[in-house]
């Protein structure tokens, strides 16, 4: 972290004494604001970043969208999803991929971590399609269709 904004201000105050060289007689005012700004937008983003791994992800499935919350809301209408896969990685580690056509017919794929106290066929039930799941737990995932219930 220092690193880096160290090199920012090495690279800004570098760029700075470039132009002034280049061009002596172009006014820059205030030197100083110009030096802050680089290590400035480094410390932003890892605010931002590190308040985006501090807040969970919050999904809500619903028959007709589901609704992803991080630090935007993003809608995903089911009737644009057209595949969806369960990835099982160890035993508390579970991942939902969506494969749903965005707003520009575009095929997208969103991956969404799904906590280990979440009833799996509650969930599959909900879902608008056939789930896929796949047990990735070895290097050769063994893959099985899971069909909804009526319920």
């Amino acid at each position: 972290m220092v690193r880096i904004v160290l090199a920012s201000i090495l690279i800004g105050g570098t760029i700075v004494v470039w132009l002034r060289l280049a061009t002596p007689n172009f006014v820059i005012p205030q030197v100083w604001k110009l030096l802050l700004i680089f290590p400035g937008v480094v410390l932003y983003l890892l605010f931002y970043l590190s308040l985006l791994t501090i807040i969970p992800q919050r999904i809500v499935i619903r028959r007709d969208k589901i609704i992803v919350e991080h630090s935007q809301k993003r809608v995903i209408e089911t009737s644009s999803v057209s595949k969806i896969w369960l990835y099982a990685h160890t035993s508390d580690k579970l991942r939902m991929k969506v494969r749903f056509k965005a707003h520009d017919n575009k095929h997208r794929i969103r991956t969404i971590g799904i906590a280990s106290h979440v009833n799996l066929d509650r969930l599959c039930n909900l879902l608008p399609c056939p789930v896929i799941v796949r047990d990735a737990r070895h290097r050769n995932p063994k893959t099985q269709t899971v069909h909804r219930t009526k319920a």
